[in-house]
């Protein structure tokens, strides 16, 4: 993992807190460098912003993403393997970008 992703890199997660502590795990147990040289955020920092561009309520905002979250895993039915996981997201990024898109035409 450490090779195919740079020093300081930002790592998006839907996993939030849970998905930095098993990475520190993995990095304890199994590398010399014994912690992970990469920040993770949780995915939420990068598509809420997108949907308060064309929604102010913050109420309306997360019932529109858990829309596009069931949405986006119609589309990815599959769960809990890394491929799939980052297929999802992928989706639901795109989910939120064509809302953005669609709301300021």
């Amino acid at each position: 993992m450490s090779e195919s992703i740079a020093p300081g890199e930002t790592i998006y997660a839907d996993g939030g807190p849970f998905d930095e502590g098993w990475v520190d795990v993995l990095y304890g147990e199994g590398s010399g460098i014994g912690y992970a040289q990469f920040k993770i955020i949780h995915s939420d920092a990068v598509m809420l912003p997108l949907l308060q561009k064309i929604e102010s309520e913050e109420k309306k905002v997360w019932q529109m993403y858990e829309q596009l979250k069931l949405e986006a895993r119609r589309i990815v039915k599959d769960r809990h393997r890394a491929k799939v996981d980052v297929q999802y997201l992928i989706e639901l990024y795109k989910l939120c970008v064509s809302m953005t898109y669609i709301k300021c035409k």
